[in-house]
C-alpha cells in the first residue's frame, strides 16, 4: 500500500476578476495548480451569474473538466 501525505495542490485563476466591455468578445484566465502534482488532477469549472447574467450579458459555459497531467501547474 502506497501513502500519500503530501498536502492537496491548490487551484487558481488569474486575474481573479476582470471587467469586459460591453461586445469586447472573449474573456480569458490562465488557471494554476500549486504546487505540481505527481498525479492527475481534475478540476470542473463553470461560469456563474454575479454581477453579469447569462443569457443577457454573457453566454454560459456548462461544468466542464479541466485536466492537470503529472508535473503541470497552468
Amino acid at each position: 500500500m502506497v501513502e500519500v501525505d503530501d498536502p492537496p495542490p491548490v487551484v487558481s485563476v488569474s486575474p481573479a476578476a476582470q471587467n469586459v466591455p460591453e461586445g469586447a468578445g472573449f474573456a480569458f484566465v490562465t488557471v494554476f495548480l500549486q504546487p505540481a502534482s505527481g498525479q492527475v488532477v481534475r478540476v470542473t469549472y463553470q461560469t456563474a451569474d454575479v454581477t453579469a447574467q447569462a443569457p443577457g450579458d454573457y453566454t454560459a459555459l456548462a461544468p466542464t473538466l479541466l485536466t492537470f497531467l503529472p508535473g503541470e501547474t497552468q
